[in-house]
């Protein structure tokens, strides 16, 4: 055989080409590989950050549950609060409305003594103006008595004669 210089020109460019072109291949193929590893390296970074952030999830999630269970807690202490200040609150009303009514019965009461007393004074008077008549009435009728019997003693110190009837008796 001989060798064809052409042949193998042809055959050498091909090899070149070939070469060239595996090599340029070579290249992508690192470059796909430098590219796959540094999406590698990201993935991992990612998954990373997603396991910590998964576990700051979990922990906020559990913080969240602590959270609320505590503001049920304080929400059943202030109701329970709410209602024990209310008890003492209605108890202060139930008071007061019956102080308001006892008050009421005392000024009725207090009306009530004010006219008694005024009825009192009234016929404290009555009393003293009937006990001055009757002291009049007896100091009138002493008197009286007393000119009857100054009369009579009169009559029965005088010598004077009796008068005469015009009736005369039969004896």
């Amino acid at each position: 055989m001989k060798n064809n210089p052409l042949k193998d020109l042809l055959i050498l460019m091909k090899l070149l080409v070939s070469n060239t072109k595996t090599s340029r291949l070579q290249e992508e193929v690192d470059l796909l590989n430098d590219t796959i590893s540094k999406e590698k390296k990201k993935s991992k970074n990612y998954l990373a950050k997603l396991a910590e952030t998964d576990a700051d999830l979990s922990t906020n999630r559990a913080n969240e549950t602590i959270l609320r269970n505590k503001l049920a807690d304080i929400e059943l202490t202030k109701d329970s609060k709410i209602s024990r200040s209310r008890l003492p609150t209605e108890r202060q009303n139930l008071l007061l409305d019956q102080v308001i009514d006892l008050q009421a019965k005392l000024d009725a009461k207090n009306s009530e003594v004010g006219t008694l007393h005024t009825e009192i004074e009234y016929l404290k008077s009555k009393v003293s103006d009937l006990a001055s008549e009757a002291r009049l009435n007896k100091s009138l009728e002493t008197r009286r008595w007393e000119d009857i019997e100054h009369m009579a003693e009169k009559i029965h110190r005088s010598p004077s004669p009796r008068p005469k009837s015009p009736y005369k008796y039969a004896i």
